[in-house]
């Protein structure tokens, strides 16, 4: 019988596929008969979440490996706060850039190169060089790093607009390959030949950007004929917060002529920045602290030991402090026959500071003590009692007048209008300026005797015009180891036919020094257009301090590096002389040769006979022939079929009481087979380039070649290379720790002279000059570490008599010159042979040095005699002359002059070369002149510019003298 499940059973079955296909329609995506509609909250959620997981997914994408930021050239931004780029031909510039690793720790290293717009390395200047270098550039991972480059800046690139571009590029360690997205390159714009840096190191820099730019001595406009605004300086504001944008190279401050100093903390500055500075002072730099925030604030610090003076305590500075001020800097008329003066307004006179001089320091002239000086080796600080941007100050019509000649020390100025164009620009008022406008000598007080030296007058001269109005004071041949040099007179122009002969001297046209520019004043300045640049021809340059002995050069102004200062060319010269191998006289050869057979033959057959075996001294020979080249090798310093040699002179300059010396080595490499030489520095502040033996010379369709100047521990210029039977060389300069210097100490009557230095110096004398004349006390040898008696004589010149004694410290001219009126017997300005009995080195070369063949030497023929007398000798004669000499030595001055044949440490070579001949011209400053006596400017802008049609008798008197043929 069937049960109740049994019925129900197919109707079970039956209703399953539609149960199953009610379930399937009502879960079905889109149907929402049984869902529930979002909310607006729930779908701006999820949006939420969908925007982030989208975010997480782009942060998990791999980053770039690394991160190569701008690079910055230094010193910091302009004013405007624009990059401009800006640096200077002729000298070295640092830059600093931000590198980060992201993804690994990286071992790289940096390279740097000056490429011109097609990216093409730019020449070593006047050499068939280029020069690439690099620094190590370890990247931890993760870590921003900024690592600071050096680069020098060429005169010329191979572009005929003369741009060129900082280059750098990251790669791996050991000279691996460039990585990707490492490079960066900054285009820059070149400046003038006297335009230099004016650094602002102030907490608040926009305080300065306001006046400081604008103001006539900077924004200086100097030569309207040209059609250009000519900028005597580049108003720089780094950043002061963290590590200011100045360089930390002391050789990267040349082309910085002020630094102000406004309330920066010293301890910003790193060491090397600190050490830098203090170098740049020594050797001209000029440091303006603006008080009175600044003064308290440097008390203790690196600076201290050099500051003119200490704070006593603040003060309200009120109008009659200033009327020294306003009686001196404001005495120019204005615009209804009234000066403008300095106004204090009672409720806010300027907050001063109460200052105690130190020993050594000075108000400045014509200031009311509110500004004191003091010098620090060549260089100055000067420290104002107020602060440098108050507006009761900065607002004053005659500010620029005060800042022109107080604080930065510059010449007075007359303005004057050009009728035609309405333009007024700037003109040195004294006669001795005339013509300098564009001297970068009177912008920048920097100055290094082995870069801007003038030239030897021995070999010179100077150039002069065959017109009737050329001055008389000019009126002398040239006269150079190459001859005389033919100069054309054409047009007011003249054409130096005999390149050659004239060190320093671009090939082209030179204008005349009577030149006038459109506002009818004359240009009889330095003169020539070029590279070279004939300095202090009139007693009157000769007797400036801004002057005195140096040059100026076009490109680069002073202080830049030079292949041919007159330093330069008078160690080139000698070591052309010097440079080669030694080879061993007769008398040596015979000797050799006498003790090789006497060893070949009779004793070695003796000895081998006492001992009974004499067939053994046939194996003996060879041995003893090898054994005697050996030590004929050895002795004479000669490898057979291979040899090489260098000879050296370094020029030492000191600063008075400071324990660092420029230092700067000129190299000759000579070799008998091609080679490529390594030379390492020790210290980190060397440099080095090949260096320039001929100034005309130029690449034309040679293939360069390439050497490295790599940064480490130690500094190493790699891959110089020497062909067979030449000399190359190098050029290097660094700063050299002296100890404690070279001090004149005591009292008149009572002086002593104390060598504190680690080396000896030999033929030593120092000369000075007082109100009576030239001083000179005879030295001679003085050991390290050891002092000596200086007993000052009258002297008709600034030189020892003992110098003339010895080739080493007298020049070839001077040597004939001694040596014709020595032996001249019947005066007739010639030498025989028998007049040369006392001097056989010369008799020896009579036949070769007569070339009228006359059978006697006239004195250009003694010249040569005298050189071909030295020929393999080191002679350091004519930087002797140079240092006493040419440099002017003013009145207050002392300096020391000697050599050493102690060879100075910290340069190693490689290869070795088996014979060196080296020696170092020490040149010891020992005090300076006083500076000149600031003063007022003739006219100002102001009245020049806004009332052309009236003059009073003072313009129009200097009006007359400047336009006086």
């Amino acid at each position: 019988m069937a049960g109740p499940a049994a019925f129900f059973l197919p109707w079970r079955w039956a209703i399953c596929p539609g149960l199953l296909l009610a379930i399937l329609i009502t879960t079905a995506p889109g149907c929402s008969c049984f869902q529930r509609q979002k909310t607006p909250a729930e779908m701006a959620e999820e949006q939420r979440k969908k925007e982030e997981e989208e975010k997480k997914k782009q942060k998990e994408k791999p980053k770039k490996n690394f991160e190569v930021g701008r690079m910055e050239i230094l010193p910091g931004s302009a004013a405007s706060g624009a990059v401009t780029n800006r640096v200077k031909p002729g000298h070295w510039v640092a830059t600093r850039q931000d590198i980060l690793a992201n993804n690994f720790e990286f071992n790289a290293e940096l390279h740097s190169s000056v490429v011109d717009k097609q990216q093409r390395p730019v020449d070593v200047e006047r050499t068939p060089f280029t020069m690439t270098m690099s620094r190590p550039a370890p990247l931890p991972k993760g870590q921003l790093k900024q690592f600071e480059n050096i680069y020098y800046v060429p005169r010329n690139s191979s572009d005929e607009d003369q741009k060129i571009t900082l280059k750098s590029s990251l790669h791996a360690r050991g000279g691996g390959r460039e990585i990707a997205d490492g490079a960066a390159s900054e285009p820059t714009t070149r400046m003038k030949d006297d335009e230099y840096f004016m650094v602002v190191l102030a907490d608040n820099p926009n305080a300065y950007a306001g006046f400081l730019p604008s103001l006539k001595c900077v924004e200086e406009r100097f030569d309207d004929y040209s059609n250009r605004d000519h900028r005597a300086f580049s108003v720089s504001l780094p950043r002061t917060k963290g590590r200011p944008a100045v360089p930390s190279h002391p050789l990267a401050w040349t082309s910085t002529a002020y630094l102000i100093w406004d309330n920066t903390p010293p301890g910003n500055l790193l060491r090397d920045q600190q050490q830098s500075l203090i170098d740049w002072l020594h050797w001209g730099g000029q440091l303006i602290i603006s008080g009175p925030r600044s003064v308290d604030s440097l008390a203790g610090t690196f600076l201290d030991p050099y500051l003119p003076a200490d704070a006593v305590q603040s003060q309200s500075l009120e109008q009659e402090a200033f009327d020294e001020i306003n009686d001196y800097w404001s005495a120019l008329e204005q615009e209804g026959g009234k000066p403008d003066l300095i106004t204090i307004v009672p409720e806010r006179p300027p907050l001063g500071v109460e200052l105690k001089l130190r020993p050594g320091a000075a108000v400045v002239p014509h200031t009311g003590g509110l500004i004191v000086e003091k010098r620090v080796g060549r260089g100055r600080i000067a420290m104002t009692r107020f602060a440098l941007t108050d507006r009761q100050l900065t607002t004053w019509q005659n500010f620029d007048n005060f800042f022109n000649g107080a604080i930065l020390r510059r010449p007075r100025r007359q303005f004057q209008r050009d009728p035609d164009y309405e333009l007024v620009a700037a003109y040195w008022a004294d006669p001795q300026y005339r013509g300098l406008e564009s001297d970068a000598r009177l912008n920048t007080g920097l100055r290094y005797f082995s870069r801007d030296v003038g030239y030897y007058l021995g070999s010179v001269g100077s150039f002069r015009s065959n017109t009737t109005n050329a001055d008389p004071s000019e009126a002398r041949t040239v006269q150079t180891p190459g001859g005389r040099v033919a100069v054309r007179d054409g047009d007011q122009e003249f054409e130096v036919e005999d390149l050659d002969a004239i060190p320093g001297l671009m090939p082209g046209k030179f204008q005349t020094s009577r030149a006038r520019n459109r506002f009818g004043v004359q240009q009889n300045g330095e003169g020539l257009v070029g590279e070279l640049a004939i300095g202090s021809r009139s007693a009157a340059h000769r007797e400036d301090p801004r002057l005195a002995g140096f040059i100026t050069t076009a490109e680069s102004g002073v202080a830049g590096w030079n292949d041919f200062s007159g330093a330069a060319d008078s160690a080139r010269s000698s070591l052309k002389d010097a440079a080669g191998i030694s080879i061993p006289r007769a008398d040596f050869v015979l000797k050799m040769l006498g003790i090789y057979l006497l060893v070949l033959a009779p004793v070695n057959w003796a000895f081998f006979r006492l001992i009974g075996r004499v067939e053994w001294a046939w194996v003996a020979a060879p041995v003893i022939a090898i054994v005697g080249a050996i030590v004929v090798v050895r002795t004479a310093q000669l490898d057979i079929g291979f040899a090489r040699s260098r000879t050296e002179i370094a020029i030492l300059e000191l600063q008075p009481s400071y324990g660092r010396a420029h230092l700067t080595r000129y190299s000759a490499l000579y070799t008998s087979l091609s080679s490529s030489y390594d030379a390492s520095y020790s210290d980190p502040s060397a440099v080095a380039q090949p260096f320039a033996v001929k100034a005309n010379y130029q690449r034309n369709g040679e293939t360069a070649i390439e050497v490295q100047l790599r940064r480490e521990r130690e500094i190493t210029l790699s891959g110089f290379r020497v062909q067979s039977n030449t000399t190359g060389m190098l050029h290097s300069e660094q700063m050299y720790d002296v100890e404690g210097g070279v001090t004149l100490e005591g009292v008149e009557g009572s002086w002593l002279l104390k060598n504190n230095t680690g080396f000896n110096l030999q033929d030593a004398a120092v000369i000075r000059r007082t109100k009576a004349g030239y001083e000179t006390a005879w030295i001679g040898d003085l050991l390290p570490k050891n002092s000596a008696v200086a007993r000052f004589d009258p002297s008709a010149d600034p030189a020892a008599a003992q110098w003339s004694d010895s080739w080493i410290t007298s020049s070839q001219e001077t040597e004939a010159n001694r040596s014709m009126t020595l032996l001249d017997k019947n005066r007739d300005k010639h030498l025989t042979l028998a007049e040369l009995a006392s001097r056989p080195d010369l008799a020896a070369e009579l036949e070769a040095c007569d070339t009228d063949h006359d059978g006697r030497l006239g004195m250009n023929e003694l010249i040569v005699c005298c050189r071909k007398a030295r020929s393999g000798k080191v002679s350091l004669g004519r930087l002797f002359e140079l240092a006493s000499q040419r440099l002017t030595l003013l009145e207050g001055e002392a300096r020391l002059v000697a050599w050493s044949d102690q060879p100075l440490e910290g340069v190693a070579f490689t290869p070795h070369a088996s014979q060196v001949q080296s020696r170092t011209f020490v040149l010891a400053h020992l005090a300076y002149a006083p500076l000149p006596e600031p003063l007022s400017d003739v006219n100002t802008y102001s009245r020049v510019a806004e009332d052309p049609a009236k003059k009073d008798a003072k313009t129009k008197g200097l009006d007359t003298l400047f336009n006086t043929p």
